[in-house]
C-alpha cells in the first residue's frame, strides 16, 4: 500500500478541500501492481476515491483522471443561531414629581365700613376762612355756588352752624362773581368774587358795588374728614 500512500500525498497536495476521484487504467503499470481495486478514504477535508478501469485504447494509455469536486460552503442559515441574550427590561418610567404646593394667599385685610371721604377738588369742598375759626362748605347750587358754615373752632358758637354765608356766585370767565357773602360779625351782605388759586387756596374778594374798594382774603382747604358741627 505504499503506492496508495504516494497517491494520497499527491492528491492532498493538489486539492485543498473537497472530493477527488482517481481512475487508473487496467493496462497501466500501476493498475497491474494494484490489481482490480476501488478504495474510498476520507483524508481530513478531502474524500479520496481510487479505482481501476479498462483503458479506452491500448495504444495510448489514458492518463489518470482527476476530478476535483469542491464541496459547497455551508450557508449562513445552517449555522447555529447565536444565543439570544436576556433582554434588559425597560427602565421604569420615572414618576412625575408632585406639583409644588401653591402657597395660600393671605386674605385681604377687612375693609373698614367707614371709608375716608374723597378729597373734593375745584371750588367745591371744605375751606378754612381767613380767621381759622370756622370752615365753610362750598357746593354747587344749580348753576351757581353757595356755602354754609360747617365747622366751628369754638363749639360755644354752634348756634351759627349751618348759616348760609355765600350765595348766587356764578361763573364769569375764569372766576365766580356777582354773588354775595354774609359777614356775621357785622350782620351785612357784600358782593363777592371767588377765584381758585390752586387746589388748596381760594381767593375771596368782598366788595360793595365796585372792586375799587374791596378786601381780599385767602381761604385754605380743610381736610375732608373734618368733624362737622351739623
Amino acid at each position: 500500500m505504499d503506492t496508495i500512500s504516494a497517491i494520497t500525498g499527491i492528491i492532498a497536495g493538489i486539492a485543498a478541500q473537497g472530493a477527488v476521484t482517481v481512475t487508473i487504467p487496467n493496462d497501466s503499470e500501476l493498475a497491474r501492481e494494484l490489481g482490480p481495486v476501488e478504495i474510498t478514504r476520507q483524508l481530513g477535508p478531502i474524500k479520496l476515491r481510487v479505482h481501476t478501469a479498462p483503458a479506452k485504447n491500448k495504444a495510448q494509455a489514458a492518463p489518470a483522471e482527476i476530478k476535483s469536486e469542491v464541496a459547497p460552503a455551508k450557508t449562513k442559515s445552517d449555522a447555529a443561531p447565536a444565543e439570544v441574550g436576556e433582554q434588559t427590561p425597560p427602565a421604569k418610567a420615572k414618576s412625575q414629581p408632585a406639583p409644588a404646593k401653591v402657597a395660600s394667599q393671605t386674605p385681604p385685610a377687612e375693609i373698614s365700613n367707614q371709608e375716608a371721604p374723597a378729597q373734593e377738588t375745584g371750588y367745591a369742598g371744605l375751606w378754612y376762612d381767613h380767621s381759622g375759626r370756622s370752615a365753610i362748605k362750598i357746593t354747587n347750587c344749580g348753576k351757581s355756588l353757595c356755602g354754609r358754615i360747617a365747622w366751628l373752632k369754638n363749639t360755644t358758637h354752634k348756634s351759627v352752624c349751618g348759616t348760609n354765608i355765600i350765595g348766587d356766585v356764578k361763573k364769569v370767565g375764569s372766576t365766580y362773581d356777582n354773588g354775595w357773602i354774609y359777614d356775621i360779625e357785622r350782620g351785612k351782605k357784600f358782593d363777592v368774587e371767588l377765584k381758585l388759586v390752586n387746589e388748596n387756596k381760594l381767593r375771596v374778594k368782598g366788595y360793595a358795588g365796585t372792586k375799587l374798594f374791596s378786601k381780599t382774603f385767602v381761604w385754605k382747604r380743610a381736610p375732608s374728614d373734618l368733624v362737622l358741627c351739623s
